[in-house]
């Protein structure tokens, strides 16, 4: 009937706004709605703990096993890792697949060309990295943002070599920049710089594409993990530091950082970022989160 044709007409006329207004603000790095349940300093989880060790404040961070298989996930597409090739499939409007773009959808698995001996894979909004044996980092798809870590603002349809970095064990990618750390503890992050989630010290950036920096007075890294607009890693003596959006930093403030303060009263064995959250685990097996809530997302 001509009711029910309309009713279809405006729905569908909303959900091509809300798709390209949710692209519009990851692509950018436009802030999402923003509710007001958070904790800006960590809160317990309510689960059952399950005991860890420490590392020692001198150990230095392994190089990833060669997977024989992994899989990682974006926003449209998921890749994997077989045997030292990367394997992609689902959406490639932005090259993130690793060929030619195209609207059309991929629904099986297709090789990315020109990569071997990569030991992960990292998926994010619309772009993917990988980190290969030899520690450089590969990426590919959308560059809106410089996430690609090649210096340029052109998305990229085969993997560009992220610049400036040498000897990466681990990488860590999401919807506005990466990051990765090396064998000795060093970290790196590009892509967008808006809340300080690179980790430089700068205050502010030009709008100029980014290329890989280093996060500044950071030489133990053991891990690093990137959220929407915040970046975390765990340190050599389990210590866990953060920077970038303020209230996802753990420190109990609401100022953005550019550089890498420290989360009080916690000693991790693993951490994880969400879009605008984090969560560790300490060595006894408890869990701690901070950061937006709005969810449930803290577990408390």
């Amino acid at each position: 009937t001509l009711m029910f044709a309309l009713i279809a007409g405006v729905a569908a006329v909303c959900a091509v706004a809300l798709y390209f207004a949710f692209r519009k603000d990851e692509q950018r790095g436009d802030e999402p709605s923003r509710p007001s349940e958070h904790s800006s300093a960590p809160v317990k989880t309510a689960i059952v703990p399950a005991p860890s060790t420490l590392p020692s404040a001198s150990a230095s961070v392994p190089p990833p096993p060669a997977a024989p298989f992994m899989v990682a996930l974006g926003r449209r597409h998921a890749c994997a890792l077989k045997q030292g090739s990367v394997w992609c499939w689902g959406g490639n409007e932005n090259g993130e697949l690793g060929f030619e773009k195209t609207t059309a959808t991929q629904p099986t698995a297709r090789q990315v060309q020109g990569l071997d001996s990569v030991v992960q894979v990292a998926t994010a909004y619309s772009y993917t990295c990988a980190l290969k044996k030899s520690g450089s980092v590969w990426c590919w798809g959308e560059n809106g943002n410089s996430s690609l870590g090649d210096g340029t603002w052109r998305d990229q349809t085969s993997p560009v070599e992220a610049q400036g970095i040498a000897g990466a064990v681990q990488i860590s990618a999401t919807g506005s920049h990466a990051c990765a750390i090396s064998s000795g503890g060093s970290a790196w992050c590009w892509g967008y710089w808006d809340d300080g989630q690179l980790g430089d010290g700068l205050p502010s950036h030009q709008l100029l594409p980014s290329k890989p920096s280093a996060v500044k007075d950071f030489t133990d890294a053991l891990e690093i993990r990137a959220g929407y607009r915040h970046t975390c890693s765990r340190r050599g003596d389990g210590n866990v530091w953060c920077w970038g959006r303020g209230a996802m930093l753990g420190d109990g403030g609401k100022k953005d950082r550019p550089s890498a303060g420290q989360v009080p009263n916690l000693r991790a064995t693993e951490i994880s970022a969400g879009q605008e959250h984090t969560c560790a685990r300490e060595p006894e097996g408890a869990v701690q989160c901070w950061g937006l809530s709005e969810s449930g997302q803290l577990g408390t």
